[in-house]
């Protein structure tokens, strides 16, 4: 009896990982990737981090649009159709030659595929196979995504160095479609089980959504979580600006992102036994920890930037599996997706301020230092808006995670 409730609860973890892998492995990529279109292409880094900007940007529209798939067709279809697209802009981008072709691949097509596959389904793929155990699915996707800035990260450097930045992209479209797409048919619920949840919720779409303290909090959060995407946009540039060698920089973003992971991983474990929320003000602490020492990184002391990897990394994850667990919670039921997706649009928004607004003022001033510091403040933000929320919605935990 216990071996077939236990297969699907196994297949949605692996492609949650998977998931997770290439979500973050096309976005530390473009990290690795971007300095060398610059110097091949002669464009601006803002011209070619504003595609990456403007697909932050575009995702937020497009998740609100994956939400309402997802409850409506199912986490399968709707995971397809994002595979498909993601790999097929991806691996365009490498055929581009104009800086505007690069926009509508990039930024189009990336920015529509990215949540289709992202966290708005991950969210209720794993509330419906996972869901006692919410908290260690969510860290497991975010090991995933750990685990693919790790190896990406230094070979995209590779490629870039034994080819071009061409190839790179290549490489993450190639991936993107042979990883997912097989995962997604064989693991992803499809209708039919959508329906089944459905009947059985006792309620349906939480009503006066916009009058909820919590729904506010948690669009707050998301946005700050979103603005922290400047650190894997720009931490290997960063640290190639102030002088460590190009495999040494794309080898601590990759390993930044394992320390994401962990820090998930570890922080989903104690959410499952202690509650949501609470963890939050450690992660932002030891993000603040982290971002001080990668403004402070230089060849004479290169080894701060071994700090950064570390408590960075596993604060980032802390605050990101305690507002994923929150959310989770806070709306369960049939309509969960629709909220994640409209709660992406914070998201989207704070995923296209930050990464952009540091790009400017590295234009600017000719430094990253200032956009890097406005991590600080947005770790903290996060971290208040999902401790203040989880204190609410800790209240109703119990019922939230009852099965069908």
């Amino acid at each position: 009896m216990s071996a077939r409730p236990l297969q699907p609860v196994r297949s949605a973890v692996w492609l949650a990982f998977a998931a997770g892998f290439i979500s973050l492995a096309h976005r530390s990529g473009f990290g690795v990737l971007y300095p060398s279109m610059v110097a091949g292409q002669g464009w601006s880094v803002g011209e070619v981090t504003g595609a990456y900007s403007v697909a932050m940007l575009i995702y937020s529209p497009a998740a609100v649009l994956s939400g309402q798939l997802v409850d409506r067709l199912g986490v399968r279809a709707t995971m397809l159709f994002g595979a498909l697209l993601l790999g097929i802009g991806l691996a365009g981008v490498g055929l581009a030659r104009d800086l505007w072709q690069v926009y509508v691949l990039y930024a189009v097509a990336v920015g529509l595929g990215s949540p289709a596959v992202g966290f708005v389904p991950m969210l209720k793929l794993l509330s419906l196979r996972a869901s006692s155990r919410l908290g260690w699915a969510l860290g497991l996707f975010n090991v995933g995504q750990g685990v693919g800035a790790l190896i990406s990260s230094a070979a995209l450097q590779l490629i870039v160095d034994g080819f071009d930045w061409r190839a790179g992209f290549g490489t993450l479209g190639m991936a993107a479609l042979l990883v997912l797409l097989p995962l997604v048919l064989c693991g992803a619920p499809g209708r039919a089980e959508n329906r089944t949840v459905h009947r059985a919720a006792p309620a349906g779409p939480p009503t006066r959504l916009w009058q909820q303290r919590t729904f506010w909090l948690m669009v707050l959060g998301n946005a700050t979580v979103g603005y922290l995407l400047l650190l894997p946009a720009h931490q290997v540039a960063h640290l190639v600006l102030v002088g460590l060698p190009n495999v040494v920089a794309a080898t601590a973003g990759g390993l930044m992102g394992a320390c994401i992971g962990l820090g998930a991983l570890l922080g989903g474990w104690a959410i499952d036994r202690w509650g949501a929320g609470r963890l939050g003000l450690v992660g932002a602490l030891l993000l603040a920890i982290g971002v001080a020492a990668l403004i402070s990184t230089a060849p004479a002391a290169f080894w701060l930037a071994a700090i950064y990897v570390l408590a960075g990394g596993i604060g980032r994850g802390i605050i990101g599996v305690n507002l994923a667990t929150v959310q989770a919670r806070a709306f369960a039921g049939p309509a969960l997706g629709r909220v994640s997706g409209l709660l992406d649009l914070g998201f989207g928004f704070g995923a296209f301020a930050g990464p952009y607004l540091t790009a400017l003022s590295r234009d600017l001033t000719g430094s990253y230092n200032a956009g890097l510091a406005t991590a600080l403040l947005a770790g903290l933000l996060a971290a208040a808006c999902t401790l203040i929320a989880g204190t609410v919605v800790e209240k109703h935990t119990p019922a939230a995670l009852q099965e069908p």
